[in-house]
């Protein structure tokens, strides 16, 4: 169903040389414009109720691009939800200590990797929070990040780069479309096969899928190497809390400009997860 990337040479074969890094910029950026347009015209149509394009690009959001969720150094799980410059903090529940991984699918939906390496599926519905068990032996995932309603990513401790997919009755599917994923230090997921690698340098990549394969677009312009957490929020902004310093830092997506950190706020040492 997906077509297998590999990070190794043989992408190149399957994939081409990358472009000169201003062609990658403009690449994404028209990705990007192309998007908001989409986006637009979605919502035009379903104000004056008229059914969308079944073939609209328009990566489903991660989260509705203003909350994400932490885990804090003593347990609590906190939603947090954007007002106005910054975010403001809504607990939603305590006893997150052993919490492997988190990763945000909805504004209301997240997974969770358990401390006994079981999957969990939490929707929160009428004020609480509702538990579905996924699967177990999940102590060989590395790292995960939402993509979309209903599905995420995982790179595993073997490098495989896989995407799991809920059905309707919560059951998951899997398709492995990539290998050699090993040397990744984080993924950021912003839509539907759109996501960000963090390198371990520092550097960062968009990989999208537009129908031609998983391709990897350098970020030259953008540097992560302080990034000790982030989220994913939608397909042009996510957030960070940085190692150095303990801020919370939004980059957003600005066509002239590429993605353009702003600081949200300060203090977050105790955050130990957030997604």
């Amino acid at each position: 169903m997906f077509p297998l990337c590999r990070k190794s040479v043989v992408r190149h074969a399957e994939f081409g040389q990358r472009s000169p890094a201003v062609a990658v910029d403009e690449r994404v950026g028209f990705v990007r414009v192309m998007r908001m347009m989409a986006s637009v015209a979605l919502a035009a149509a379903m104000l004056v109720g008229m059914s969308a394009p079944g073939a609209v690009a328009v990566s489903p959001e991660v989260t509705d691009g203003d909350s994400f969720l932490e885990i804090n150094s003593s347990g609590q799980l906190t939603k947090w939800v954007r007002s106005f410059d910054t975010f403001s903090g809504y607990v939603r529940g305590t006893g997150w200590d052993g919490t492997r991984a988190i990763t945000s699918l909805t504004s209301e939906a997240l997974v969770e990797i358990k401390p006994d390496h079981q999957l969990a599926k939490w929707t929160w519905r009428l004020g609480q929070w509702h538990q579905q068990i996924a699967g177990s032996g999940w102590q060989t995932a590395r790292l995960i990040t939402g993509i979309g309603r209903d599905r995420f990513l995982e790179i595993n401790t073997a490098g495989e780069l896989v995407v799991w997919e809920f059905n309707l009755a919560d059951q998951l599917t899997r398709w492995v479309i990539g290998t050699g994923w090993g040397d990744a230090k984080a993924i950021v997921g912003l839509g539907d096969l759109d996501f960000l690698e963090i390198h371990a340098d520092g550097s960062v990549s968009e990989w999208i899928d537009q129908g031609d394969g998983l391709q990897e677009h350098p970020l030259p312009g953008l540097t992560l190497s302080d990034a000790r957490l982030v989220a994913g929020l939608d397909w042009q902004r996510f957030v960070v809390v940085t190692a150095s310093t303990g801020d919370l830092v939004e980059y957003s997506y600005n066509p002239t400009q590429g993605y353009v950190p702003i600081r949200r706020g300060t203090g977050w040492q105790g955050a130990r997860l957030i997604g």
